[in-house]
This record gives C-alpha cells, structure tokens and sequence, in this order.
C-alpha cells in the first residue's frame, strides 16, 4: 500500500515492499531505503518505484495489476496471468511460425512444379 493510501504494483514475482510504501525490491532482497538500494548478500541494485495500477514492461508498455510481462518471440511484450503461461505462449507461437514457414514452402514448391504453358494476358 502506497503512502498515498493506494495500492501500488511491483514488477517483480514475490517482490518485497519496503517500509517507505513507494518502493520494492526483488524477492530475496532486503530493502536500504535511506541508501535508495535492494540488497542481497553482497548484491546491490537500485529501489523499484511501485507503479500505480498496471506492471511495467522493458518495452515501456505496462500490463494490468495480477499479470507480469511476458516478452514475446516478436521482441514484443504481452501480459501473462502467471509466469508459465509466458513460457506456453512463447512455445504456441513458435509452432504456429513453425507451421506457417512449413506451409509457405510447400505452396512455392508446388507452384515450381506446375509447368508454364505460355498463357498470356
């Protein structure tokens, strides 16, 4: 919960809160608020802002609270309800490229095998 009495949205799974209510850190970290740090052993990285109603994508794109991102084989985010529907969804669309590449060679290699005739317009 935000200090502004909001709920407010980590991008990070199990992240922890930090007692400021405006940042978080990634699960398995400790919050350094007054040093602006998540810490892990002798791990350092920067706080995470909460963002208010929707996670934010690499991309900058955001996806609804409940969901994280998900990047896809295209280089482009989509939102995913848990983190093994990313993996599913990345494996569905891969055979559906995988198909549609199979299917597109086929078609040229029966069109090569249909003899020209000489047909004009």
């Amino acid at each position: 919960k935000l200090s502004s009495g909001q709920y407010g949205c980590c991008p990070y799974p199990e992240a922890v809160c930090c007692d400021d209510g405006e940042h978080c850190c990634p699960n398995g970290y400790t919050c350094d608020v007054s040093a602006g740090t998540c810490n892990k052993g002798n791990t350092q990285s920067e706080l995470t802002a909460l963002s208010v109603g929707s996670v934010k994508c690499d991309d900058g794109s955001s996806c609804p609270t409940g969901t994280t991102c998900c990047k896809l084989s295209s280089g482009q985010y989509g939102c995913c309800l848990i983190l093994k529907l990313c993996a599913v969804m990345m494996a569905n669309i891969a055979v559906r490229m995988a198909t549609r590449v199979t299917s597109a060679k086929e078609r040229v290699t029966e069109l090569a095998r249909i003899p020209n005739r000489g047909y004009r317009s």
